[in-house]
Parts: structure tokens; sequence; C-alpha cells
């Protein structure tokens, strides 16, 4: 979903991110182009992963995941990245996405919606950021999925549904 968004944005950032790699994981009818794409950029220390049946693997490896789509109803992968402890960003396309990760950056970074440069810088700040400041950033998106587990969510739903057959 719009990964030449992050290819733009990795180009602006990969200078002043020498000690991190892009893995782009996932494949599509783009890979060729998007490949392509990488290389015309010049960018260094992206690796196309391709499909992988255990995304697990890659989200506790991570520190950060990026997501540079047009729009995201409810964003699965970002999380599952959050459950992983994973620093998510993103564009703020929709409500979905401000729920995942809040609007003060204690659980991710909510970018305006297209903006490559303040995606790049803050992808920059991240990657500054001590260990200590990630580690609580990590700590705090672990905590905040935990309110869409299935027993949360499927709560609130019995609820809703008791309350709307009350109302007949």
């Amino acid at each position: 979903k719009r990964i030449d968004r992050l290819l733009r944005i990795w180009q602006k950032a990969q200078d002043r991110l020498s000690k991190w790699q892009l893995q782009l994981v996932g494949d599509g009818a783009d890979g060729k182009m998007l490949r392509q794409m990488a290389k015309d950029l010049g960018l260094k220390r992206v690796s196309f992963e391709g499909m992988q049946k255990n995304v697990s693997d890659y989200y506790q490896k991570a520190s950060i995941v990026a997501m540079t789509s047009d729009t995201e109803g409810w964003p699965l992968a970002l999380s599952e990245a959050q459950a992983h402890g994973c620093i998510g960003i993103a564009f703020g396309c929709t409500a979905g996405v401000t729920e995942i990760l809040g609007s003060d950056g204690e659980c991710g970074f909510v970018v305006t919606p297209f903006d490559e440069d303040e995606f790049a810088m803050q992808l920059v700040n991240i990657a500054q950021m001590n260990e200590e400041e990630r580690m609580a950033i990590r700590r705090n998106a672990v905590e905040r999925i935990k309110k869409y587990t299935p027993e949360i969510i499927s709560e609130k739903w019995r609820v809703l549904f008791d309350k709307l057959s009350m109302e007949k």
C-alpha cells in the first residue's frame, strides 16, 4: 500500500539512518516496479523480503513499523506491530490510525497525511532517541493495544447488543 511513498521517504532519511535498514515484507503486482524504483533512487540498506508466512518474526526484530497507505479502516498490521512492541508511524489518513497510535507520541506517531518530508523527519527523530525513550514508547504501545483484545471487544459488542435489544 503505497510503498512508493515509503521508498521516497527512505531516500530522504537514509543518510541520517546509517545504522538502520528498511525491510519490506509482502509482495504484490507492483513488486518489480518497486524494486526498480529502489535502484533508480539509489536506496541503501533496503531489502524486499517478499510474502512471508510468519510476519511475527519480522515484528519481533523490528523497532519501527511504517505505514504509508492512502487510507486504512482499521490497520491490522499496525495493531499487530504494536502488540509486538514496535513503534508505529503512519499518515493520519483515518480515525483508525489515530485510535491505534494516539495523537501524543506516547504509543507511536501520526504524520500529516502524505507529507513525506515530515514522515522522514519523524523516522530520523525516532532513530535518534535513546534506547530508554524508544523502550518507553514500545511499552506504551503494547499496553495500548491490549484494549482491543477479543475479550474486551466482544464484551463491548455484548453491551451494545443488550442496549439495542432493550430499546425495542
